[in-house]
């Protein structure tokens, strides 16, 4: 349901209710959160095992697609992208080759280039205007490859607070929010980059361990779930 928003989520004896922003109210037996953490506190705000949850910090981030002819790249990598440490000169935080990664993605004669911008305590690049940040982008990547010709197109994408940061004592806080959900909101379970782990792998194994949850909890196959 796109443009539907979950305002509050509340347990009754025939499951749970969720309110939703368009006046209407949704009836499951099970749910799967995967929401941004900072989000999940308002929509279960009768639960103050969330409560920790609003003191986890998100960064926002940006990334940046570039489009270039293979001849305008002076020096090749050997390998499919690098990081960059915080400590460096460079504002991008890391660079990944598609083309050489998924070869698929791109004709032959092209080479394609996916950089990241903003961090923790760095972030006002990404408010920055497009041109800016090619730019800068461009401006890096010339350190490092010698690219001497403009991109065929960038596509910037802004991430904003989207980026969860975990702090000492992430993995504790989670645990015990989970215990405490199967006790007292059984049938609702986490998943997404704001618990177990950031990458794409990740999202995924969280994604497959809440569904064998829901698979494990619900008792009939008739049984509805609504995932968030």
């Amino acid at each position: 349901m796109k443009g539907v928003k979950v305002e509050e989520i509340h347990l009754h004896e025939l499951g749970y209710e969720l309110s939703l922003n368009n006046g209407e109210a949704m009836q499951a037996d099970s749910v799967v959160l995967a929401t941004p953490h900072h989000v999940i506190p308002t929509m279960l705000p009768d639960e103050p095992m969330f409560a920790p949850l609003k003191d986890v910090p998100s960064t926002s981030v940006a990334t940046v697609a570039m489009a270039f002819n293979e001849d305008a790249i002076k020096k090749d990598i050997d390998g499919t992208g690098f990081v960059v440490s915080r400590n460096s000169d460079y504002t991008i935080t890391a660079c990944t080759w598609t083309h050489k990664k998924w070869p698929h993605t791109t004709p032959k004669g092209k080479v394609l280039i996916r950089c990241y911008v903003g961090r923790a305590g760095e972030e006002a690049v990404v408010d920055l205007s497009d041109g800016e940040i090619e730019k800068i982008v461009l401006d890096d990547l010339n350190k490092i490859m010698e690219i001497d010709a403009k991109p065929d197109f960038t596509i910037v994408s802004r991430w904003k607070n989207s980026m969860p940061q975990y702090t000492v004592g992430h993995k504790d806080r989670v645990k015990a929010i989970k215990e405490q959900m199967e006790l007292k909101l059984p049938g609702v379970f986490l998943a997404g980059s704001s618990f177990e782990g950031l990458g794409l792998p990740d999202c995924i194994d969280q994604g497959e361990a809440a569904v064998r949850s829901v698979l494990e909890y619900l008792e009939t196959p008739t049984t509805v779930t609504y995932s968030i």
